[in-house]
């Protein structure tokens, strides 16, 4: 029930965003002379994935650190069972905008990608994957500590700041690490896709150049960052989550 309500919740601003998508993408699909519809589709996809993004980390931040949500607060499981409920309910409706979005740009991708289609694909889907986990799994990491500081603004401040730069740290460490000589150095998403995106955390981005091939082998170092991040934020977490005791009282 609980899974649900939860759904339901949250459903309304993904249906939103599924919808600009799908309609900007039929538009560009059916009127493939105009350019500047390709722009628009681009930039239509950037803005609906960073509202999701944000929108997905209030969510976990307003329940974990402010104690909103006060229906599923009454609720008798524990807390932390009522985050990780958020958290899959979460994960579930950004897959699900990721396949969407896929979906909707598959014939170029499987052209860009020529015979490495079939890998490309299954990477283009596990990578999002991953990365759409390690984001949640660093916001409940923030919130948990947010919660200790008993100040609104300042825990906020926190939650900003922290995500913001641990992303930051990770696309730096995915630069360094696996094209430190690039000149090739993009965010976000583009018309002609040449390659695929890789993910510092939730961050698409762009580090080969067309010469790299459309499968590059830095692919595949992104995931295993980002699944070594996801560990590491995990077992913060429990650390943290087990060594102090928690009130969710609203701030």
């Amino acid at each position: 029930m609980l899974w649900l309500v939860e759904f339901r919740k949250h459903l309304p601003v993904f249906i939103a965003v599924a919808v600009a998508t799908s309609a900007v993408s039929i538009a560009a699909t059916a009127f493939p002379k105009v350019v500047a519809l390709e722009v628009v589709q681009a930039l239509c996809v950037l803005l609906c994935w960073s509202a999701t993004t944000c929108y997905s980390a209030a969510v976990v931040f307003s329940f974990l650190a402010l104690g909103r949500d006060q229906l599923l607060q009454l609720s008798t499981r524990s807390r932390w069972q009522l985050a990780f409920l958020k958290l899959c309910v979460l994960t579930v409706l950004l897959v699900a905008q990721h396949a969407l979005t896929v979906g909707l740009q598959i014939r170029d991708l499987t052209d860009a990608a020529g015979k490495t289609a079939p890998a490309a694909i299954v990477y283009v889907l596990l990578a999002k994957i991953v990365s759409i986990s390690v984001f949640l799994l660093g916001a409940l990491l923030l919130a948990t500590l947010s919660k200790l500081l008993r100040s609104r603004g300042t825990a906020t401040t926190f939650f900003a700041v922290g995500l913001v730069g641990v992303i930051v740290v990770q696309a730096l460490l995915l630069w360094r690490s696996g094209a430190p000589d690039t000149h090739d150095f993009f965010i976000g998403v583009g018309g002609h896709p040449f390659t695929v995106n890789l993910y510092a955390n939730i961050l698409p981005l762009t580090l080969t150049g067309p010469s790299s091939g459309f499968l590059p082998s830095i692919a595949g170092w992104s995931m295993v960052l980002n699944l070594t991040a996801a560990l590491l934020f995990t077992a913060a977490w429990a650390v943290i989550a087990r060594g102090r005791k928690f009130d969710f009282l609203t701030m």
